[in-house]
């Protein structure tokens, strides 16, 4: 049996496997589980020793609940869901992962704005609608080449710097 405990609550089905691969050769038991409601959540941490918490709310009411935990971690960059005043009252350490999907949210921003300029859903709208030989093309702006462009960021975080930022060597 495992000398430490560890739950992970989500609030959608999530595979556990890569936490476990990191982890491996550690004496810890690893539990997944699928958190909807504040009863569930309660019974999920019950016993843990480290919660990893994906999107599932602990407000001051069920961190009153947590019997042995000592640590929370909030998968992704906040920690907006969890009280941490509740938890500090309580000796419990609430911790983020700041480096989280940080490359996969600026690659989806990047897809997203592609999609965008090249006016992906509206043409799936006239494709899907069977309008495409119709004329309906000519309600359409005119699409620019994408080559040329120059794209201004705001708010030039984590994310916003992406794999592509130069950073300093070491």
């Amino acid at each position: 049996m495992a000398r430490h405990r560890l739950v992970i609550i989500s609030n959608n089905t999530l595979d556990a496997s890569p936490m476990e691969v990191e982890l491996a050769g550690m004496d810890y038991g690893i539990r997944s589980l699928v958190c909807r409601d504040a009863e569930e959540t309660i019974r999920a941490v019950q016993g843990s020793d480290l919660i990893i918490d994906v999107r599932v709310p602990l407000p001051g009411s069920v961190i009153q609940k947590i019997d042995r935990a000592r640590g929370i971690v909030s998968l992704g960059h906040a920690y907006d869901q969890i009280d941490c005043e509740a938890a500090t009252r309580k000796g419990i350490m609430v911790v983020n992962t700041p480096g989280f999907c940080t490359e996969e949210v600026s690659n989806h921003t990047v897809m997203l704005l592609l999609a965008y300029t090249r006016q992906l859903v509206r043409l799936d709208r006239l494709v899907r609608a069977r309008r495409w030989q119709d004329g309906a093309l000519a309600e359409l702006p005119p699409i620019p080449p994408i080559e040329g462009q120059v794209l201004g960021l705001v708010g030039f975080g984590v994310i916003g710097a992406g794999p592509w930022h130069a950073r300093p060597g070491p």
